[in-house]
């Protein structure tokens, strides 16, 4: 793993930093990049031989997450989330990679786990992200929130056998959290815009009738419900702000 650094964002990440920094012991280095957390998580990361702490500006999530992989030792880099964990079966497979081509990046499955259960439906059960590249050729998009890593028509795109978990949502309290601050971030995105009512209306109940319908989320039982009654609440958060 003397090769890759994992980069993460951390902004009061304490409730699930320390599980996703014990999975990341195999790595040399690991960039911490926080923009001014008042929890517990820089002493968390205290315990941690191989993190390396970086305090700077949260500037939307791709800005700041190609900020924090500057900083990176090596050229590849792995991008986690701090509620983000590595299984053993990744990380063994992560370390028999051949990295001797830059332009392939490689792409990884995660696990999303709602109020402590995995979700196989609701449109998160097929979820593949690009998380592993080099960063001499690749780098994310600068857009403030649902940043992507921008690849070109010579990348090669190589998915990995074995995926990770998302501590997507711990408790209900999260899901008003994350309706609050990624629909606040979409919103300013899209600031020059603006949507009628009506607009706001349908996108919002189109949400809810993908999510729990299309996308079977009833399949996922209550948590079902609860993500698809999330996602139209976050649309509807979202385009409000632009009447």
């Amino acid at each position: 793993m003397i090769h890759i650094s994992v980069v993460i964002l951390t902004f009061n990440s304490s409730k699930t930093l320390q599980k996703t920094l014990q999975s990341l012991y195999k790595f040399h280095q690991v960039i911490i990049y926080d923009s001014g957390s008042t929890d517990d998580t820089l002493k968390i990361t205290q315990a941690y031989p191989n993190i390396k702490i970086i305090n700077g500006e949260f500037y939307g999530f791709g800005k700041s997450r190609n900020t924090a992989i500057s900083f990176a030792e090596t050229n590849w880099i792995l991008s986690l989330d701090s509620d983000e964990i590595l299984t053993e079966a990744l990380i063994t497979e992560i370390s028999n990679l051949n990295l001797n081509d830059e332009n392939i990046v490689f792409s990884l499955k995660r696990d999303n786990i709602v109020l402590g259960k995995k979700i196989k439906y609701s449109g998160l059960g097929n979820d593949w992200l690009i998380r592993l590249f080099n960063k001499q050729r690749y780098h994310f998009s600068d857009n403030l929130v649902h940043e992507k890593i921008l690849i070109n028509k010579n990348t090669k795109i190589q998915k990995l056998k074995n995926s990770f978990l998302h501590l997507a949502i711990l408790d209900s309290n999260d899901f008003l959290t994350k309706i609050s601050k990624y629909s606040k971030l979409s919103a300013e995105e899209k600031k020059d815009k603006k949507y009628s009512l009506s607009y706001v209306l349908i996108k919002s109940m189109f949400a809810f009738i993908r999510t729990y319908f299309l996308q079977l989320g009833f399949l996922d039982g209550w948590r079902g419900l609860l993500i698809a009654v999330s996602n139209a609440n976050g649309r509807f958060y979202r385009y409000i702000r632009l009447i």
